[in-house]
């Protein structure tokens, strides 16, 4: 009877110990991927993908120095020495997935910084950091607080800063990267114009007051930076992809993929194929049918389909949203 306590007490204390050593590998994940999306909110670069949008520190603006830059690298390297260190693959299933998923959340960054590289090729990366930044802030609704105001003409004033940081990083830059930028800001003036005057008497007055002189230094610096674009884009590269490898990067570290590209171009061929093909059924089996009026508005499909417009259209907004998102993932690396 003794030894079967002793046995008994054994097990326990065995079990207890398993339990402990798994919420202690738990604990060293989370405590890295607290830290690391701290880091992430900071860090991450602005995008006009909506998709990995997320929650800013309060008065952040972007800071792409090249000071700031070299820490990001820094911090990066830590981060992943970390997460080496973890070394989940003896843990549970719930636990090497998030392992593997702070992986990718880690290898994102280091394709931003050091494989695509849209701070040192794309000088459409300073328009996201600048307008886009200004943009993001004006998505939510109303109403515009004074701590909303305020964040608003801090961005507009650390626009001329952010572009003279461009001039600095982007010693790799390529043409056609270029020739975006400046499309984009071809009609700046009066966008930007356009949208203080709608946006002014929205605001909390007292925290506006320097919006005006804020909002025309930037558009100044805007345009400056178009024509230091303009001089320079018959010059530079034309060469816009990563490459093969880099790409396969992308698709194993950072998307968590296992197929390699020319698989994928073999699964898409054989999606386009059974797209053509239902499309095909579809036609023979509504032959001599009359075609279906278009619809005259968004209000119409309401009206005549309220069913499909509260449950099925909802989905395919979302997958159009997604869609766009994965095009804007791939976008400025060239890659597609």
């Amino acid at each position: 009877m003794n030894r079967f306590l002793a046995l008994r007490t054994l097990v326990l204390v065995a079990i207890a110990l398993s339990v402990t050593q798994e919420l202690a590998k738990a604990d060293d994940l989370q405590s890295l991927a607290d830290d690391f999306w701290t880091w992430r909110a900071a860090e991450q670069p602005v995008s006009s993908d909506d998709i990995p949008r997320l929650n800013r520190p309060l008065n952040w603006t972007p800071d792409w120095s090249p000071e700031t830059v070299r820490r990001y690298q820094e911090k990066l390297v830590s981060f992943e020495s970390r997460w080496r260190a973890l070394k989940a693959s003896k843990g549970s299933i719930q636990q090497q997935v998030d392992y593997r998923l702070m992986g990718s959340a880690l290898a994102r960054v280091r394709w931003e910084l050091e494989v695509n590289r849209g701070w040192r090729r794309n000088p459409l990366f300073y328009v996201d950091q600048t307008v886009g930044a200004y943009f993001h802030l004006l998505l939510p609704p109303p109403p515009f607080d004074r701590a909303r105001t305020e964040q608003i003409v801090a961005t507009l004033t650390s626009v001329p800063a952010t572009l003279d940081f461009a001039r600095k990083n982007l010693s790799q830059m390529v043409g056609p990267f270029a020739r975006l930028a400046i499309d984009h800001l071809q009609n700046i003036r009066p966008q930007m114009q356009a949208s203080i005057t709608a946006l002014k008497p929205k605001l909390d007055s007292a925290s506006a007051s320097s919006l005006d002189g804020s909002a025309e230094k930037a558009i100044q610096a805007l345009e400056s930076y178009r024509d230091w674009l303009t001089q320079r884009v018959d010059f530079l590269p034309t060469q816009t992809a990563v490459g093969r490898a880099d790409y396969i990067f992308f698709l194993k570290n950072v998307a968590l993929i296992p197929y390699s590209p020319e698989r994928l171009l073999e699964i898409g061929s054989d999606e386009w194929a059974r797209s053509v093909a239902f499309q095909i059924y579809e036609e023979h089996r509504n032959k001599g049918l009359p075609q279906l009026q278009i619809f005259k508005s968004v209000n119409d499909v309401r009206y005549r389909y309220p069913i499909l417009w509260a449950t099925f259209l909802p989905g395919c907004f979302f997958l159009t949203d997604l869609a766009r998102g994965v095009w804007h993932a791939f976008r400025d690396s060239g890659t597609t």
